[in-house]
């Protein structure tokens, strides 16, 4: 159906109802939602091609920030641990206080941790337990930093990190 609303209104005017009953521009979220369903089917390397074009053809798109961050979940599935680490520093300069960081967050964390920097997985799971917008997000990112500071013996740590989040929750 998104497929056909592009190929029906390429620039998304319709002058009616359209094909979802709609008369508004819908086109660029058409594009983005193709993109990323190809993310969830594990279709990587087809999100991979997708989600650029939808960069390029909407360089200020709301779907911006979720589009920078599902190209990095791309590279992580592919096991590309550094340039994730890359993708999501980039992503944090460029969207900060966005409502996603919290997500992004988490998955710089995953991704130092994957190349064995476990001081720098530790600051990016607080970072996302303190900006998660669910709370799927905040208890993993506050397990998964607690996990990584009782690997290096940093028991003191693990307790003020959930005294801090009694406290602040």
């Amino acid at each position: 159906d998104y497929a056909r609303y592009i190929q029906a209104f390429p620039e998304g005017k319709t002058d009616g109802e359209g094909l979802f009953g709609i008369g508004d521009n819908h086109a660029e979220e058409c594009m983005f939602r193709i993109a990323v369903s190809h993310v969830f089917l594990g279709q990587y390397e087809k999100a991979l091609e997708l989600l650029p074009e939808y960069q390029k053809k909407y360089p200020k798109g709301f779907y911006l920030a979720d589009a920078k961050y599902r190209i990095a979940v791309c590279f992580y599935a592919a096991s590309e641990f550094d340039e994730v680490a890359k993708q999501c520093e980039t992503w944090v300069k460029e969207f900060p206080e966005h409502e996603m960081e919290g997500e992004v967050q988490a998955l710089l964390g995953d991704a130092y941790g994957a190349l064995n920097r476990k001081e720098e997985a530790i600051v990016a799971y607080v970072r996302s337990y303190k900006k998660a917008g669910t709370d799927e997000v905040l208890n993993y990112s506050l397990f998964e930093a607690s996990k990584y500071m009782q690997k290096l013996g940093r028991w003191d740590d693990v307790g003020r990190l959930f005294a801090e989040f009694v406290e602040a929750k």
